[in-house]
């Protein structure tokens, strides 16, 4: 089958000229190339390839290989890597992210190749990748399907907010049939939460999730990737991040953050601050490092409760994660700076037995998560 994607590789430069975006929903775009190939008159699939259907996915059923080995991932990057099934290919920003949030899996990207960068594909870097799959979000690439689809089967998926980090790590377990891996990883997070939740029944605490930004303070509400695990803990958010997606939506025009002003960084309040700083270049990155060291200065910053009781904890940039490696490095965070003690079961993502592996991505959090260029991408605003 591997063949008929070269096949038309042609035809994709031909296409990338000609596409036009319309008004159309996916599902009534016609798909292309090896995406309609691989599909029977009657709906079924040619022999090796499956009918893949989930309530995620933006499209009609298409047919996907059974065991696909050469996936190029848009969007879901860590969610592979967490599943020990990691693409041939993804955005450089990716791979430099994942090596600064998770410098002791450096190592596990050393042979994954670069597409370029998020806002212009390499689309030669593609086709020269001869993927079997390709997955990203509706959101960033409605407009290149029919493009993508003409390389190998795409599986787009609809993403509104980072709190769905769960559903889409099922999704691409799903997709990639990898679904025995990610019952495994979400047993072995459920189990970890259930003990760390126990050990904190009596806490009573707060939870306030911030980023320092260049220009002001961010907050992360409950329906974010960050919110979302910390529900699952069972701690309390102060009432300025009690938000939903809706009420966001309704009051903010955005999903999972909002920024809050110098004049109202009482909003930030609560018995423990998580806190980190990142930037689109290393300029932005640094300049909100800057901000960081200047809020410490800030006397309206003294009066809150977390910072007179030394309860603020600077993180890495793996709290606006979207993976089971990234909720189980806030596991260890909460287990470092609330409980102050080691975690009852090891983080499995942690390769290396020496203690201060986590410590290189806070120290290292005032550099991009999107090096790759200046602007927001519709994933970067999704994830905040």
């Amino acid at each position: 089958m591997k063949a008929l994607f070269s096949s038309i590789s042609s035809l994709l430069l031909i296409l990338l000229l000609i596409t036009a975006c319309g008004g159309q929903s996916l599902q009534q775009e016609a798909t292309v190339g090896e995406t309609e190939s691989a599909m029977n008159a009657d709906g079924t699939c040619i022999e090796g390839f499956r009918l893949f259907a989930h309530k995620l996915l933006a499209t009609e059923p298409l047919c996907v290989s059974e065991e696909p080995e050469r996936i190029i991932a848009f969007e879901p990057f860590e969610i592979l890597m967490s599943l020990e099934a990691p693409p041939i290919a993804t955005f450089s920003g990716n791979l430099e992210n994942y090596a600064i949030d998770f410098p002791a899996l450096a190592d596990d990207i050393e042979n994954i190749g670069s597409i370029g960068v998020s806002s212009s594909p390499n689309i030669e870097a593609i086709v020269a990748a001869n993927p079997d799959l390709i997955i990203g979000t509706t959101q960033r690439w409605r407009d290149m399907y029919e493009d993508l689809s003409a390389i190998a089967p795409t599986a787009l998926y609809d993403f509104t907010h980072s709190g769905q980090w769960k559903e889409v790590a099922e999704f691409v377990a799903d997709v990639t049939n990898q679904q025995t891996a990610y019952e495994s990883l979400l047993q072995n997070y459920e189990e970890r939460v259930s003990t760390l939740r126990e050990e904190l029944a009596n806490s009573g605490l707060s939870i306030s999730v911030v980023r320092v930004l260049p220009t002001g303070v961010r907050l992360y509400v409950l329906d974010s990737f960050s919110g979302e695990v910390i529900d699952d803990i069972g701690l309390a958010r102060p009432e300025s991040q009690q938000y939903t997606h809706a009420e966001m939506l309704d009051e903010f025009q955005q999903p999972s953050f909002y920024n809050i002003s110098d004049e109202n960084l009482q909003l930030a309040d609560a018995d423990v601050i998580f806190s980190w700083t990142l930037g689109a270049t290393p300029e932005i990155a640094d300049q909100a490092r800057e901000q960081q060291l200047a809020l410490r200065d800030d006397p309206l910053w003294s009066t809150l409760n977390a910072v007179q009781n030394d309860n603020v904890y600077e993180v890495g940039g793996y709290w606006i994660g979207l993976s089971f490696v990234a909720a189980h490095y806030m596991l260890d965070d909460l287990y470092e700076h609330v409980l102050d003690t080691e975690p009852t079961t090891p983080n499995p993502f942690v390769h290396s037995t020496e203690s201060g592996e986590n410590e290189g991505a806070e120290s290292q959090c005032m550099y991009s998560r999107n090096t790759q260029r200046p602007g927001t991408s519709m994933l970067e605003y999704l994830r905040g």
